[in-house]
Order: C-alpha cells, then structure tokens, then sequence
C-alpha cells in the first residue's frame, strides 16, 4: 500500500504526462489534484480531482470526488464519495 500525505508526494509520484500510476493500493490523507489519470489498485482518499479514474475493486472519496470518468476493473467494482455526489467534468460519465 503507497500513502499519501501531501500534494507534493503525489506531484513526485507523477510520470512525464502527468498521471499517477500505482501497482498497488493507495490512501491519500491530502486534497489530491491531478490533471491526469489515476491508476491504482483499491483507492482511499479524502479528496480527488483528477481527469480518468481506474482502480481495482473500490474507490472512496469522503468530501469530494471528481473527474470526467471512473472504472473498476471488476465485475462488482464499487465508486463513491461519502459527503457529496461524484461531479462528472467534461460532460463525462460513470
């Protein structure tokens, strides 16, 4: 499992396009904003902006979560944000 604790860990994380791409579990315990993709195994987050979501079985925002999609790569995958809706950008969609 890779933690989180600032923006600047995740901005380190980040390849040449600017996507965050992760062989395993995350938790980000900061507001996380990438202009990019996010690829993980299960994700855990207070906050997450960011272009394209792809993660195993479950991603959870607590306050916010917003991009333009997001995917589980399991069947019975799980998205959700515990205090709001997820804000689909760009006309984007599940």
């Amino acid at each position: 499992m890779k933690i989180y604790n600032t923006q600047a860990d995740i901005d380190a994380a980040l390849d040449k396009a600017g996507n965050l791409y992760i062989e395993d579990d995350i938790v980000i315990r900061c507001n996380c904003v990438i202009d990019g993709d996010i690829t993980a195994g299960d994700i855990k987050a207070r906050n997450i902006k960011a272009r394209d979501i792809s993660y195993y079985a479950i991603c959870v925002a607590h306050q916010t979560l917003t991009c333009r999609k997001i995917k589980g790569h399991r069947e019975k995958s799980l998205h959700t944000c515990l205090d709001s809706e997820i804000v689909f950008k760009d006309g984007g969609a599940k």
